[in-house]
């Protein structure tokens, strides 16, 4: 432990670590107990650092020496993210690579560092770059000087949460209607992705089931099912998961993007699998949905489903593999691939005989409603068994008058932890 202490606070920069190690806080200098601070923060490894105004009430001299200190930490432990928080501009642009404005909590603007520093500037933007002092005579600069008093994040205006403050407020509508993300440049094309992005499978541990270690071959693969290819930089998924797509994330036409929870776990099992990155969070969930965003409500893609039904709580050992059926009322249907199919387009469904689909969809009131189509003059019958390897019971028969849906709700106490299949005298 001694020793992984200095070695520390050698990394951070502090003089003579081995003696430094035991002196109390009182006994360094500013910049030495935010270089200790830092040392702390980072001594695990993390996978994301954040800074909030790690370089406030320090002389310019230790606070270029503490930015030095964080670009070092950037190139020497690469896959470490850094958020850095602060209202100093100036430092922004420094060591940013990309840049987020916020105001009461809200996404103002957002985009490279070039791109954010380059006009035209969301007012907000504008004000905090007033801000900056420039060392050139020369150079004619004005100060923008918000008036007003700043509004509780508690109680946000109702529409643009700047409108109380902005010099350029043009009118009700400020204080009507939220304005949308301001995206400095490379705005990306929301057309395109809502019409070109798919899910393509959604493999999952349900809740409660027995093997735990299944957990770690969850996956989710986006798929371009349009013509041309989609940029994903910066798209975030705002519910479900956690991952952010970085910069130059591109998307052929045809092809797939997998995100898993476990690298080596999905390569050890799928030998050659290209895992393009990997989320944090669980796939497993309770009816609430999965959302991938382009910006503070600009959704592109979502889809919600319940581990609870209509499928058993034991998934074979691996979990339950949902690939897109674009045929289907849900939208997905259950891979019949155990584990699913990840990195390739093989849907793992087996085609039913004459098109016998028994559709099984969650009510809100927890009831289970099974759908299908029906030839008139043909019978049918929806059988069901607690287990694959025992005998079939008949639940219902169905001797339809007319071709067409057929539908039917049943209680979960009939349909929780079962099996549902549909049979015909034409196709048993």
């Amino acid at each position: 432990v001694q020793a992984r202490v200095v070695e520390l606070l050698r990394h951070v920069g502090i003089p003579d670590p081995e003696r430094r190690r035991r002196a109390y806080p009182h006994e360094l200098s500013g910049g030495q107990r935010q270089r200790a601070m830092i040392a702390l923060a980072v001594a695990n490894s993390p996978r994301l650092l954040v800074a909030d105004e790690p370089t406030t009430a320090l002389d310019p001299t230790i606070q270029a020496q503490i930015l030095d200190l964080f670009r070092k930490l950037k190139t020497d432990t690469p896959d470490m993210g850094l958020i850095f928080v602060t209202h100093d501009l100036a430092v922004v642009s420094e060591l940013a690579d990309r840049v987020v404005v916020m105001y009461l909590g809200q996404v103002m603007e957002r985009g490279t560092t070039n791109e954010v520093f380059a006009p035209p500037y969301h007012p907000y933007t504008e004000a905090l770059l007033s801000a900056v002092p420039i060392a050139d005579p020369q150079v004619e600069k004005r100060r923008i000087v918000l008036e007003g008093n700043l509004p509780s994040p508690l109680d946000p205006p109702k529409g643009c949460p700047f409108s109380t403050r902005c010099p350029r407020r043009i009118g009700e509508i400020c204080d009507d209607e939220r304005p949308p993300v301001q995206f400095a440049a490379a705005e990306p094309d929301l057309t395109a992705l809502l019409e070109g992005l798919a899910f393509n499978e959604i493999m999952y541990n349900p809740l409660g089931q027995a093997g735990v270690s299944a957990g770690e071959f969850e996956f989710l693969e986006l798929k371009n099912i349009g013509e041309s290819t989609l940029d994903l930089s910066g798209l975030f998924f705002s519910s479900g998961i956690s991952f952010v797509f970085p910069e130059g994330s591109l998307l052929a036409s045809g092809e797939l993007f997998l995100l898993g929870i476990n690298r080596a776990a999905l390569q050890s099992r799928y030998l050659g699998l290209v895992v393009n990155g990997i989320f944090e969070g669980k796939l497993a969930n309770e009816g609430e949905a999965i959302t991938l965003s382009a910006g503070i409500g600009v959704p592109v893609l979502s889809v919600a489903y319940d581990d609870a039904a209509p499928w058993p709580e034991q998934a074979s050992g691996y979990g339950f593999s949902l690939v897109a059926d674009r045929e289907s009322e849900l939208g997905f249907r259950v891979s019949v691939i155990t584990g699913g199919s990840p990195g390739s387009d093989n849907p793992g469904l087996v085609k039913p005989v004459n098109d016998l689909v028994l559709t099984m969809t969650r009510l809100d009131n927890s009831m289970l409603q099974v759908s299908f189509t029906v030839v008139q003059g043909q019978s049918y019958s929806l059988e069901t068994s607690p287990s694959l390897n025992q005998a079939w019971q008949s639940l219902i028969n169905f001797f339809p008058e007319t071709s067409g849906k057929v539908s039917h709700t049943l209680s979960p106490q009939v349909s929780r932890e079962q099996f549902l299949r549909l049979v015909t005298p034409s196709n048993p």
